[in-house]
Order: C-alpha cells, then structure tokens, then sequence
C-alpha cells in the first residue's frame, strides 16, 4: 500500500520516521511529507495524489486547526483515501476531533507504529477496526474506542527510524536527532504524560538498550557522516547517579569499539538530576548543551503549575535548578531553559522571584512564556471544573486570579510575541545562535572562532537582559496602576511598547548578522577540513572553498596549523577515479555505471545525468542528497510507479486503457482514421485530451480521469496577468488590478500579498480556496481562527484597550466592520 505521511520536519520528525520505518518494513510504500506552514500545502497535495491513505502528525495542539484545514483540502483533493491522525493532541481530543470534523476518518492513541501497520493490513476497513487495539474511530454516527493498546516495552524491537533524505547540517557539521527513551517518569499538570498513561496502560518511562543506541549511532555515523546527535528524550538522565553513570561509560566504551570519534551531542534533563561528577564526564564525552526543565524560580510557583515534586520536594527543586546552570556554567557547557512566568495561580510574589531567577541566570540561553492549558491535561480539567476556562477543545485559555498579573499577561502576550515566540523571534534566534556557536568550538579550532564565541556570549547576555527589564517594567507598570481604566497604565505601556520595538530591531539586526559570521565561519572550517583531507580538488569544489573562506578568510586557520575536530573526525571521502561526483563505490553497488568512465555508456549523457531508477532525480541528484555514503535513494517515481504498461502502438496511451478507459484500439494510433491521433482525442468530451488525462495518471497505471471543468464546473477564469488570481478574484476578493502583477509597485508580487492579514498568501488562498475556477474568500487560520484566543479575547472593553495602546486596528470600529462585512458579502 502507499502510503503519505505529512508533519513538521523543521527539524527531523523522529515520529513520522518511525512509523515510516515501521511500514517499510512490513513491505508498504512510504512518502514523507514536511508542513511546516501553508505554502507546503501544494506539495502535500502533491504527494497525496498517488497516495492510497494518507497520516497527519496532529502532535501540537497550537497547529491544529491548520492540520484541519488540511484534512480538508486533502478530502477535497480526494475524497475516498483514509486520512488517520496520530500525535500527542490527536489522542488527548480524539472524541472531539472526530466529532466535529468529519474529513478525519480514525484515530491512532499514543505510540502508534503497530497499530498504524494493523490499519493499513485491514485496507482500512472499518469492519475491522473493532479489532485493532488502540483506535478512535466512527460506527455510524456513534464514536468508538477500540481496546486500549499498551505501552511499547521492547523499544528495541521498532526499526530504527526512517533516514531517506539529505542529512541536516549544523555549522557544517551533519546533524541526527535520536530518541533513547520514551516518556517521562513525572507526571506534571500542565503535561499530558499523564493522559496519554491512562490511554496507553504500561510502563510510562522506558529506554532502549545501550546496544540499540549505539548500533543506531554507528550507522548514521559511518554511513551518513553524522557527528553531532540531537537526543529528544524527556529524561536522558534518571534519579540514580549510579546508572546514570553505568549508561555514560557503556556508551563511551561502545563509542570506541566502534570507532566514533568526537561526538558531539545534546540533551535533555531535570535540573534534580544534575550531578557534578556525570555532568563532568558529559563534558568529556562531548555534551554540547542541555535543556533543563527549570519551570519556576520558586517552590510556590512549581506548585501552582503542578509541578511534579522531587524527592526532597519543590523548595529543593528550585535550588536543584540554581545549582545546575551554575554548574553548567563553571563546566562550559550551554544550558538552556524557560520559566513559565504566567499561570493560572499567578501572583506578583512568584512572578518576581522568576524575574530575579532569570537576572541571576542570564548569561545562559533562556526564555519565558505562558502556561496554555492543553487538551487533556490535569491543569485542564482544574480550570475546567473551577469554571475560569473559556474556549474549546482547540483552544482552552482563563484570566488569572491576580488582576494585576492578568493585566501584566495580557499585555506580556501582546508586547513580547515577536520577540520571544514568532518564527525567527529574538529569543529563538538567540538560544539556536548560542548553539551554534558551542558546535563550532567542539569541532573546530582558531582564533577567528574562540572570538566569534565570545561575540555571541556577550550579545546573548545583552539580549536577555534587555528581555528581563523590560519584563520587570511592564510587571511594575501593572502593579503601580490602577488596572485597565487608569490613563497612567496606557501612558507608561505605550512609551515601554516603544522602547520594546525599537531595542527588538537593533539587537535582531546585530543577532542576524552574527548568525551569518557563525554559519559562514563552520562552511569554511569544514571546506578547509574537506581540502586538507582530499589533497587536490575538482574546480567547482575549489569554487566552493574559495566562496566560503573568502567571507572570513582571517578567521579560519591552516591545514597545518590549529584547526581540528571535523578533520580528525570525519571519514575519508570515498574514491571517485573519474570526478564524476559518483563515488567508485556508489557507481558499482547503486547506480551500475563505470567508476572510471564518466560516460559508462557512450550515449553523450553523463553518468550523474542519467537516471538509474526513473525516480525523480537524476543519479547526481541522489547522490548529493545522500552525501558521502552509499545509500539508493528512493525517489517518489521509482518508489511509487509501478512498471509501464505495454503500449503496442506508442501513442503514449497504455493497450489496457485503450481497452478499458478510452475505447480506442491499442494496435492503431487513429483507431477512427478521422486523422485525429487517439491521444488527441477526448473521450469524454473534456478540457483535456485522452493523452493529458493519461500523462496525470502514469504510465503505470489505468484510470479515468474525470475533467472537473468539462463535467462540474465553468471554464477556467481569465487570468490577463498570468499572477495565478484569476481577473475576476482579483477584483472581488484580493482588490489588486487584474492587468498588473505588482499592483501597489512595492516589490512584492500580488500573489506574494496577504490582503487580510491573515497568514496566508493571497495565492495561497486562491489555491486552496477556488483554483482557476472560482472565487473565494477563505477564512485563514491566523486571521479568522487564531489556535490560541488571547487572554482578553472575551473582555471587549479589554481587549479594545490592549488594541488601542498597541496601535493594533479595533475590529469593532466602524471602519474595520465595513471591512468585515465587504468581505463577507465576496464570500
């Protein structure tokens, strides 16, 4: 079966490779697709047209109503395939889902590898679905749970994750993400561990085998080059110095038996499980960084977000987290961590010990945020059964029972979003720059780099100073006034929203400069490191080289002078006797081709150029995306098409089509001798010719396609522009002139515009909403439907306040109504 599985792949989806892996191993047929943001919806749709079911990643409750309206395009695009959720939010509001959106047809609980492989050997039967543990799913008009599937004990036992794909580089270096455990061994409020235990009985913590880590690590080193591992365990340590320290040294023992050299990794922990002796033998192995869940700078405050206590409880816990980022801090090693400033039970006590914990630890990488209360969590049925929560299923928010912090947060929210969690946000800029700059100094040595490190330290501590003032302004702002009424609270908010974006601009100018010296200064280590190894290169290699050094070439040292890591590291390129770009290896055991003949079959086509598989890439193409290992890349074609059907005649119309599609005889290419060839035809009356309609499909495959604008729908509108918004939507949604591409000349395209401010594209919209074919105004997910109601958004007068001092437009106005309504008569 072929089967579509759609996520985010900002960083390597490790879920989606799993259960990818899990399906290629029982013999189906698996894309993977990324959806990071709307302009990935036409290349999932893309994806979807050959697919014969198709799995959405529903893990962040904050995306879901844009996997949504996924599902639906999805279902639009084609109504028959299975579309099956998975994911933390999926099983935590899977009654909800199901019941109030219908283009989601099941729902996989938890852990989903096997059961995911069950569904799809049932065909997706809904006969069958009684049968497979672990489902959500509809008998009717009644929802359903089939028996509750447990934990996977034997994690050992699951295929390593699905690697097909370019590996991912940071500062040059090839990077990996791996899993060694799963779950959590607490259970805090504002998680939802604790709803997917009680869904999934069984262990709640559990961790491969050191052998299964390191058989993992061996393979992605020495077959992918990768030098740095990300891990995404919740715990990579436990509350036991003793095996902490036995799992440390089996690693390292297993590192040397099988030759990985200068490893590099990061992790996650509870700061009460830091302990100077594993931390310092972390710092030997090669641990680059840490995320510590810190939470709260107070034992008060771990309690209100339900913090699950340690063993020596919450007050020890605090000092647990102080001790650790100090400790981080005397060992060199980069420790990040959030405070969750803003909950529920909010006072202005705990609120400024997190603001003197986060002064007293600024020189690490940090931020602060909000704690939302997500589906299924224990804090959620708090709020719930308190009655402070308002909002849905998609979107459960509550007024905090402090006035003055409820006020400080609303505002927090506003004021800070596209500092501290907007995409490319200051902060996020900060902790991923930070990062950076610690890989580098694991991997490469000079001058230039220990200088470009120390630019980054200081301009981190800048950045989270400037955040904590600020902060700790607008907190005493709303402690000194006298709530929203008092004109002293708008006129001191608005000279701090002021200063706000103004520091924002100029320390995000310096950050993104920097990032550019940091990512400019790894490509140039490791291609003076490729060099030094390789000895002569090819000339667009020497290309390359000479453009990377040239940007900093006083930073980066010689071959025989200080630079190391990634050179001592990394293994020797493979041979390539013909500078073809296909290793000798890879043209003997993948491609079949001629190591030392750059033309193997003399047919004026080079060997890179030619297409082993009739995939979608040529064997250069695989090549590159494979890098310097031997790995036959499965390309979309070659994985999904199946052989082509005999075509008797060569008119490019398959004989059994013919027979069966186009009613034509697959011994004659003008079966009607009317001198119109049969793929010039159109059988059933349509926009496209028999040979268009084939050429959709393949020449795999049979199967009519139904013409949408000769049997539903009007011819396609006129498009004078060519912009892809048809003149008419042009003029009755998106305002911009039909005869122009640039309406305003401002540079960006009409299709490139968002005219309602709503996140997506106007081209965007105008894919998903009516094609070349129709027009529609579609409500967008930021504009109209945003995943996560503001604080104030059911306190008009609040709201309209917040509006007004941030200089934001006030739907409510007459102006912005008329606009409201001229919008909804279009639609």
């Amino acid at each position: 079966m072929r089967i579509l599985l759609v996520g985010p792949e900002r960083e390597e989806n490790l879920s989606l490779r799993y259960l990818s892996s899990s399906l290629l191993a029982a013999g189906h047929q698996v894309q993977i697709a990324a959806f990071d943001s709307f302009d990935d919806l036409a290349r999932v749709l893309d994806g979807a047209r050959r697919a014969e079911a198709v799995g959405l990643s529903l893990c962040f409750q904050a995306r879901a109503r844009e996997f949504l309206t996924l599902a639906t395009a999805l279902k639009l695009h084609a109504p028959k395939v299975p579309v099956v959720a998975g994911g933390h939010y999926a099983t935590c509001a899977a009654e909800e889902l199901l019941a109030h959106h219908p283009d989601i047809d099941v729902i996989v609980l938890h852990e989903g590898e096997r059961a995911l492989v069950e569904l799809v050997e049932a065909g997706f039967d809904p006969a069958r679905f009684p049968h497979i543990a672990g489902l959500v799913y509809r008998d009717g008009t009644v929802l359903r749970r089939s028996a509750p599937r447990a934990t996977i004990t034997d994690l050992d036992g699951l295929p390593h994750p699905d690697r097909r794909g370019p590996v991912r580089r940071l500062a040059g270096v090839r990077t990996a993400y791996l899993m060694g455990s799963r779950g959590c061994y607490s259970s805090c409020d504002y998680c939802c561990i604790v709803t997917l235990h009680r869904v999934a009985p069984g262990p709640r913590f559990r961790q491969r085998s050191v052998t299964s880590v390191l058989d993992e690590m061996a393979t992605l080193y020495h077959e992918r080059g990768v030098r740095q591992f990300i891990f995404h365990d919740d715990n990579f340590l436990v509350p036991s110095t003793r095996r902490n320290h036995e799992r440390l040294d089996a690693l390292r023992l297993g590192w040397a038996e099988r030759g990985l050299k200068g490893v590099g990794f990061t992790i996650k922990c509870r700061p009460s499980d830091v302990d100077r002796s594993v931390f310092e033998k972390l710092r030997e192995m090669g641990l680059l960084r840490v995320f510590l869940g810190v939470e709260s700078g107070s034992a008060e405050g771990l309690c209100s977000i339900g913090r699950s206590a340690g063993a020596w409880g919450r007050e020890a816990d605090v000092a647990a987290a102080e001790t650790a980022l100090e400790l981080c801090r005397e060992l060199g090693i980069s420790a990040q961590y959030t405070l969750m400033c803003f909950h529920p039970d909010a006072t202005v006590k705990t609120v400024m010990d997190d603001l003197a914990f986060l002064r007293r630890h600024a020189g690490h990488p940090l931020n602060f945020c909000r704690v939302e209360t997500y589906a299924g969590t224990p804090l959620e049925a708090r709020i719930r059964a308190a009655g402070r929560g308002r909002g849905d299923y998609l979107a459960r928010t509550y007024s905090i029972a402090d006035s003055r912090i409820d006020v400080a947060s609303r505002l927090a929210t506003r004021i800070f979003q596209d500092r501290c969690w907007a995409t490319e946000s200051l902060m996020e800029i900060a902790i991923g720059l930070d990062h950076l700059a610690n890989v580098l100094r694991h991997y490469h040595r000079g001058s230039g780099i220990a200088a470009a490190r120390k630019h980054v330290a200081d301009w981190t501590t800048r950045v989270n100073g400037d955040l904590i003032g600020l902060l700790s302004e607008l907190v005493q702002v709303a402690t000194e006034t006298a709530g929203l009424d008092d004109p002293e609270l708008r006129r001191r908010t608005r000279a701090l929203v002021a200063r706000e974006r103004a520091s924002r601009a100029a320390l995000l100018e310096e950050g993104l400069a920097l990032r550019e010296q940091v990512r400019a200064l790894g490509l140039a280590a490791s291609s003076r490191t490729v060099a030094c190894q390789r000895g002569p290169a090819t000339r667009a290699q020497r290309l390359l080289q000479t453009a990377a050094a040239a940007t900093i070439a006083a930073a980066v040292m010689s071959c025989g002078g200080e630079t190391t890591g990634v050179s001592e590291y990394a293994p020797p390129p493979m041979r390539d006797s013909d500078d073809d770009g296909l290793p000798d290896r890879c043209e003997e055991e993948i491609f079949g081709t001629d190591p030392n003949d750059a033309d193997t079959d003399d047919d004026g086509v080079m060997d890179g150029s030619e297409n082993h598989d009739g995939g979608a890439l040529n064997n250069l193409e695989e090549q590159t995306q494979a890098g310097e290992t031997c790995t036959d890349i499965h390309d979309m074609v070659s994985e999904y098409a199946p052989p082509p059907l005999e075509d008797t005649d060569g008119d490019g119309l398959p004989d059994q089509c013919e027979e069966e599609i186009f009613g034509t005889d697959p011994d004659q290419v003008d079966s009607d001798h009317d001198g119109t060839p049969d793929g010039d035809e159109e059988h059933d009356y349509g926009w496209m010719t028999n040979l268009e309609e084939q050429q959709q499909v393949g020449v795999g495959e049979c199967e009519d396609v139904f013409d949408m604008v000769s049997e539903y729908a009007p011819p396609p509108l006129e498009d004078t522009d060519g912009d892809g918004l048809p003149d008419q939507c042009e003029e009755e949604i998106f305002g911009t002139d039909p005869a122009d591409t640039d309406t305003d000349a401002d540079g960006i395209p009409d299709g490139a515009e968002d005219h309602d401010g709503g996140g997506m594209s106007n081209l965007t919209e105008q894919t998903f909403g009516g094609g070349e074919y129709s027009c529609m105004d579609v409500e967008d997910m930021i504009s109209e439907m945003a995943a996560f109601p503001l604080p104030s958004s059911t306190d008009p007068a609040a709201e309209r306040w917040v509006r007004a001092v941030l200089d934001e437009p006030d739907p409510g106005s007459p102006a912005e109504a008329g606009a409201t309504r001229s919008r909804d008569r279009r639609g």
